[in-house]
């Protein structure tokens, strides 16, 4: 009998643990509106297809498969797009070098660091810039 009490209250614990660590889905229209208007504005033919919220940060799915993940201060952290991120999306410094630097490559995944943004180009390249968005430093992703 003990054993089985010991048990339940095992399971129990473990299962309100899962449940009180998980994502909790949004509906979009519910999103913090500094989020909705920077995919409105930044992905302006792509419609929000799910949203995850866990603690105040929150990942954007969107139609296009995009997924933009964004921090507690609404500020993108990462963004990814296997068809290619807009460079309306992009800091401008970031957009501008890609395109004179690597003609025809897109940018399919940028993250936003202290130091400044790495990127991952569909051509294999991984590359650095500074807040700013200067050029800082590149190579092949392995």
């Amino acid at each position: 009998m003990n054993k089985k009490i010991l048990l339940f209250c095992i399971c129990l614990s473990a299962g309100v643990s899962a449940a009180a660590f998980a994502d909790r889905i949004v509906d979009p229209l519910r999103l913090p509106k500094s989020i909705q208007n920077y995919v409105q504005q930044c992905f302006p033919n792509d419609a929000v297809t799910l949203a995850e919220s866990d603690w105040g940060v929150y990942e954007v799915y969107l139609e296009s498969g995009a997924k933009i993940e964004f921090t507690l201060s609404r500020k993108w952290e990462e963004i990814t797009s296997v068809s290619g991120i807009p460079s309306t999306a992009l800091p401008a410094g970031v957009a501008d070098a890609v395109e004179q630097r690597y003609p025809g490559a897109s940018v399919i995944q940028i993250e936003r660091h202290w130091r400044g943004y790495e990127a991952k180009l569909n051509n294999g390249m991984e590359v650095y810039f500074s807040k700013d968005g200067r050029l800082i430093g590149h190579k092949y992703d392995d």
